[in-house]
């Protein structure tokens, strides 16, 4: 297993993961960061290929935990801007009442 960090540069539209490095390996996607499970010939690989850096997995525990911080706090901004436009609307239907 290893924790991958992607450049600005790297595309991750078609061509990203192949099929073949499916067979061989197992993703999961935190934004810029990757945790690549699998041999370690098939990561260096595919790292090589996307043009990635080995984190140390400190760093990569690091990143990983402000990024899931950053998509928690903005599901929290989101669900509150939901919450503030349902009161609107509910005023709005209590003074047309």
């Amino acid at each position: 297993m290893a924790y991958i960090k992607l450049s600005k540069e790297t595309n991750t539209g078609k061509g990203f993961i192949l099929h073949e490095d499916w067979k061989t390996l197992s993703f999961e996607g935190y934004g810029d960061i990757y945790k690549v499970t699998g041999d370690e010939k098939s990561i260096s690989d595919w790292v090589a290929r996307v043009k990635g850096s080995i984190m140390a997995n400190v760093a990569a525990w690091t990143a990983l935990k402000m990024a899931k911080f950053i998509a928690v706090n903005n599901e929290i901004v989101e669900t509150q801007n939901k919450l503030t436009e349902l009161n609107a609307i509910k005023k709005t239907l209590e003074m047309v009442q």
